[in-house]
């Protein structure tokens, strides 16, 4: 009997954590012998070599939304009737059009959850115009699939009560660990790397304009306008990056508090951890908050916004305070305290409900769709 092939559907996933997704996701296929496995990518180079997943480049979907939609509704059901494959799984939140045994999607586009504004407007119109019509793709054809896949139950409760369907798993990213410990912060701070003087503060982020940047740079106004000068915060954006990040040089024009430091290597983002103090998260939207999981990974203290996400993603760990997104007094505040040594922590106390279905980490969500793929054989 021929093997089973699963279809990875990955074609909108192109940078930052959503291509970090795709990767983990085929890592993961790799190690399973069991299933023959196919991903439709944007772009192979984007991807190391794979012996157990072949990778097939289908980069129109990427130029406009007529094309994506095509590709969703007419290309991946012409796809699937060549393939006849007993899985397929869109890992890019849209529910396709495909014949196949059983189908999934993983949602992780947080934008149906964001209120825009005109500054997304003019900056981001995609961000603008998703946040209008996201929900309702989402919606599209969302009956189709045995599982719909989101990272926290917050979420998993808006898909229940928006769609009205009860098929919805929690599934947790591999980097999200335990959320029932974590190591001791002298971890990270103890590193024998980590400078002396200034409090050392870190966004690792991309130029979104619901990723709060802006925040960050009053907040560093805000400490001027004290004479406090013992800070540094490092963004992970250069002027090069979008209109929206030149906005943002602008903005911070002669604060001497923030700091640009372009997109890093996932190492170069290890490293800046360990030499820094904290953690600063001000993202008004995320589906999980990467960045978040690292942290308390490490050990590292961190201050993030007062939101669902972040309470959920961090979990229970005691170095966390909260910071009202919009207040960027409360956070000078905060910043202040801990650059005195004076600074006590929130702490953060969430736990999952017991009731909630839950995979964690991509080994476990693999095993979850392809359970008793092979009952059937295939074209190999």
């Amino acid at each position: 009997m021929s093997k089973p092939i699963v279809v990875y559907s990955a074609v909108g996933l192109v940078e930052g954590g959503t291509l970090s997704i795709a990767k983990a996701v085929f890592s993961a296929a790799e190690k399973d012998r069991s299933c023959f496995f196919i991903g439709l990518v944007h772009d192979k180079k984007l991807y190391p070599k794979y012996d157990n997943v072949k990778l097939i480049g289908v980069s129109s979907p990427k130029k406009n939304w007529f094309f994506r939609l095509y590709f969703e509704y007419v290309t991946s059901y012409r796809i699937s009737q060549r393939l006849s494959p007993a899985v397929w799984f869109a890992l890019h939140d849209i529910s396709p059009r495909v014949y196949a045994d059983r189908q999934f999607v993983y949602c992780h586009n947080p934008t149906p959850f964001y209120r825009a504004g005109i500054r997304d407007l003019i900056f981001q119109p995609t961000v603008f115009v998703f946040s209008l019509f996201y929900r309702y793709l989402y919606r599209l054809n969302i009956r189709s699939n045995q599982a719909v896949f989101v990272q926290q139950s917050h979420i998993r409760e808006y898909f229940q009560q928006t769609f009205g369907i009860n098929n919805v798993v929690v599934a947790r990213p591999s980097a999200a660990g335990s959320l029932d410990s974590a190591p001791s912060v002298e971890v990270c701070m103890g590193s024998p790397d980590k400078p002396k003087g200034k409090l050392r503060l870190f966004y690792p982020t991309l130029p979104r304009t619901f990723k709060n940047i802006e925040l960050l740079i009053k907040t560093a106004k805000v400490l001027h306008q004290r004479d406090f000068n013992d800070f540094e915060i490092r963004i992970t954006v250069a002027k090069q990056d979008s209109l929206y990040a030149r906005y943002l040089m602008f903005l911070a024009k002669g604060v001497a508090g923030i700091r640009f430091i372009g997109s890093l290597s996932h190492q170069q983002v290890m490293d800046e951890y360990k030499q820094s103090d904290a953690l600063v998260f001000p993202s008004k939207l995320e589906t999980w908050g990467l960045p978040l999981s690292e942290a308390k990974s490490l050990g590292l203290p961190v201050l993030a916004a007062d939101l669902s996400y972040a309470m959920e993603t961090l979990g229970e760990y005691a170095k966390v305070s909260f910071f009202n997104p919009d207040d960027p007094s409360v956070l000078a505040d905060q910043i202040q305290a801990m650059a005195e040594g004076k600074h006590r922590f929130d702490g953060s106390s969430f736990k999952l409900p017991i009731v909630v279905p839950l995979v964690s980490g991509w080994d476990e969500l693999l095993s979850y769709v392809t359970k008793d793929a092979g009952h059937r054989d295939l074209v190999p």
